[in-house]
This record gives C-alpha cells, structure tokens and sequence, in this order.
C-alpha cells in the first residue's frame, strides 16, 4: 500500500502512511465485535480479542514511526533511531492503551463515581468521532478524494481479506479462528484513519471519504466474506 500510493499519487510520508494504514486499519470494535457474534458465535471472541487488543497500539505506533522515518531518511544513529519511537510512546491514543494496560493488571477497580464517569465520556466518543468524520466530509470535496477513496476501498475490502485468508491457511490455523481473522480483516476503515489524519495534517479528505465509501459498500461486501467463508449470519 506505502508503495501503491507513494508511486501512484506522489504523496509525502505523512500522507503515504495515512493512505496506507487506511486499507488495513479496520472498524473492529464497534462493528466487529457484533458481526463476530452473530455470525461465529461468542467462541470466536478470544480470537477477535487479541487482534483488538494489539492491533490499535501496533497500527499507530507503525503509523508514527513510518511517518517519523519518512521525514528523516535514512537513520544515521541511535539518537534518531529512538527519537521517533519516543514520540510513539507520548501518543495520547498509545499511551491511553499503556496505561489502560497496566492499570488492568493490577486489579484495583475505581470507585463507583469515577468509573461510571469513564463509561459515559466512552459512550460518547463513537457518536462524537462519526460527527467529526461528517464535518470532514463537508469540509473536503468528495469527488476530489473519490478516487483515492476508492483505491483505498478495494484494498480494504477485498484484498486485505484475501491476503488474510492465504496468511490464515500458511499458518494452520483452526476453522473458528480463520474465519474470525478474515472477518476482522473485511471490515470497513476505521475513525481511527481520520484521527491519524488530523494528527499528521495529512489527507483528511481521503481519510473521511474512505471511511465513508467502505462502510457503504461493507454492507455488501461482509456477507458476501461470510457466505464465503460458509458462516452467513443468522439474523
């Protein structure tokens, strides 16, 4: 994909990550999770719940270090091999997950006012984040990122599930957790794509029609990797 569009679209690095982790950076949560349930059943969750949990802190902290590396060249010491990994670890969104991570192991649960704070700013932060991804939307033509869009799409929808699946079967991996992983893989763009956008001033407008064109199309293309896969849901 950082390939594809740097060649094809002559993008900066910033742009060139944005538009790349687009095509693998997909809506697992809050998607995901239900459309595993319905479809495979609660024994696929523990699969789907080691990519959720990996794969937020994995893809920004990819995203932040391509585009670091991008700006810089080629790494000619130790300082500047760690400096753009440092800037990794001082994301909110990464560091959000470290801390999450670690407090989770020690047990302790918050009091009861705190946590019911917590649950109520996270209810809000999907509703808040599609209208942020609709505003962008009105904000950059469409038509102008259409094709970008599009691109991006195609690589989302259908040959990132494909290369799951080759990936999946090299592997040896269960029925369950094969068709868990190429179901992930299928889903649409994710907001995290126009966040990453926002943060890296880059591509906005091809971040926002992505999201808005794949889970568009999603709606087809997901229970056709289902039947597929020989695990159409039952609605």
């Amino acid at each position: 994909g950082r390939s594809f569009f740097k060649h094809v679209f002559k993008t900066d690095a910033a742009a060139t990550t944005v538009l790349a982790m687009a095509g693998i950076f997909g809506n697992n949560v809050q998607l995901g999770v239900p459309i595993v349930q319905v479809s495979l059943g609660n024994e696929a969750i523990p699969a789907i719940s080691l990519i959720i949990i990996f794969n937020v802190l994995l893809l920004w902290t990819v995203a932040i270090a391509s585009v670091e590396f991008g700006r810089t060249g080629s790494v000619g010491n130790w300082r500047s091999a760690a400096a753009p990994m440092l800037r990794v670890f001082k994301n909110p969104i990464v560091l959000g997950i470290l801390i999450g991570s670690a407090w989770s192991f020690t047990g302790i649960k918050l009091p009861d006012f705190l946590e019911k704070s917590v649950e109520l700013v996270a209810m809000s932060t999907t509703p808040m984040c599609l209208m942020v991804v609709g505003m962008g939307l009105a904000q950059h033509s469409f038509r102008a990122a259409l094709t970008k869009g599009s691109v991006i799409t195609a690589v989302k929808l259908v040959l990132q599930p494909l290369l799951v699946w080759i990936i999946a079967k090299m592997l040896g991996l269960g029925t369950l957790e094969t068709n868990a992983v190429v179901l992930m893989a299928s889903l649409p763009v994710a907001i995290n794509i126009y966040l990453m956008a926002q943060d890296f001033k880059a591509e906005e407008g091809a971040a926002s029609n992505s999201i808005f064109v794949s889970t568009f199309l999603s709606a087809l293309t997901v229970p056709l990797t289902l039947t597929l896969l020989g695990a159409a849901p039952q609605f």
